[in-house]
């Protein structure tokens, strides 16, 4: 796993180089919780313009050992405008602005059969569970994929250190085809 997350973040950063221009890109790591869901992953950030931001994301978690849901994802793209920057200081900026996001997730969800045990009658003549007598063992079974799309809106804002540090923080509304609820986020990213 450790391969594949560097593997794919060299990527990014290889080929994100081709089209850098001085502050206009990022890559990094978020952390998001959706009313659905928490998940941390990957990011790149290109600026368009000076207001107008457009950002990829996506994370997989493919853990075989958690047999009720082995397999996890999601991806999706955001845009960001800005409506305020400031520059205290030559190694300090902050930057206040709207976001929205669309977000494709799904999931391998199995079904958990629980160990059936046999009976017998006791001493008093009462039926009692044999818990030497196994008739089923638990197991899992059913995969079944569930995928779902979400939507999500909001402010944030980003504290920028030395002119490449960014830590983004966001909040927001989002939802799924499940319901509505309140969204969070936030990450490390490097600014070229």
């Amino acid at each position: 796993m450790k391969k594949i997350f560097m593997l794919i973040s060299c990527t990014l950063l290889c080929v994100s180089a081709v089209f850098a221009q001085e502050g206009r890109n990022a890559v990094g790591g978020a952390v998001t919780a959706y009313p659905y869901a928490a998940a941390g992953g990957l990011c790149y950030q290109r600026y368009i313009t000076e207001k107008l931001g457009l950002e990829g994301f996506g994370y997989v978690i493919y853990n075989p050992s958690y047999e009720e849901m082995p397999l996890n994802y999601s991806v999706g793209v955001e845009l960001d405008y800005v409506i305020y920057e400031h520059s205290p200081a030559s190694f300090f900026n902050t930057r206040l602005f709207l976001w929205g996001q669309l977000v494709h997730f799904g999931a391998i969800n199995q079904t958990y059969h629980q160990t059936v045990y046999g009976t017998t009658t006791n001493s008093s003549g009462e039926t009692v569970t044999d818990y030497d007598n196994v008739i089923t063992e638990s197991y899992y079974d059913n995969p079944t994929y569930a995928p779902n799309f979400g939507a999500a809106l909001g402010f944030g804002f980003d504290l920028i250190f030395g002119k490449h540090v960014c830590v983004p923080v966001k909040f927001g509304i989002s939802g799924d085809l499940s319901g509505i609820g309140f969204s969070t986020s936030s990450g490390l990213k490097y600014i070229w």
